[in-house]
């Protein structure tokens, strides 16, 4: 996911919806902030009814393309008092801007990060009964696990995991549905 997507856009298509109402209703101030918001959340619910996105995705996207949204709105009513006349080749440049951007976007270096993670948990059990119940984590079953609100928003359920080779510097590689 771009910035551009994900902040661009839905000031693009607040920039839209806002121009559109400048021209045919006149001002309304509470529109400016509020009409953005209706086609944001359509394309939302189309996304997840599509399946496109899960739930966690266009639940933590939502509040930030609103916000967005709001302010391209703001914009377009800017630039409509100052210019009193908005012409479909300006919006339509307008609404190319993401597309152009998110190319350019993707060409940035993008950091890399390994991290170490170090837990301790004491269980009272012998170290190989431990080892035999860590090292390879049999297939999980859906009577394996409790509800969780992970799997209500759509995170993947856990599949297995599998260690590629014992001791220090071994990598546990772990399964969950869907791949």
């Amino acid at each position: 996911m771009t910035l551009a997507f994900l902040t661009l856009g839905p000031m693009v298509i607040g920039y839209i919806a806002v121009s559109e109402i400048e021209r045919s209703e006149g001002p309304k101030k509470w529109l400016w902030v509020v009409a953005p918001w209706l086609p944001i959340l359509v394309s939302a619910g189309i996304t997840w009814l599509l399946n496109w996105e899960g739930v966690i995705c266009v639940v933590l996207a939502l509040p930030i393309a609103l916000f967005f949204s709001s302010i391209g709105g703001l914009i377009a009513h800017l630039a409509a008092r100052y210019r009193r006349k908005l012409n479909r080749g300006t919006l339509a440049g307008i609404a190319m801007l993401p597309v152009l951007i998110a190319p350019l976007e993707m060409q940035a270096p993008r950091p890399r990060q390994i991290r170490t993670a170090d837990t301790e948990i004491e269980i009272p059990a012998t170290t190989q009964t431990v080892w035999n119940n860590i090292e390879r984590v049999r297939t999980i079953g859906l009577w394996d696990l409790k509800p969780a609100w992970t799997r209500v928003i759509g995170f993947p359920r856990p599949i297995a995991a599998t260690l590629s080779y014992e001791g220090v510097g071994g990598v546990r590689h772990a399964s969950f549905e869907h791949g």
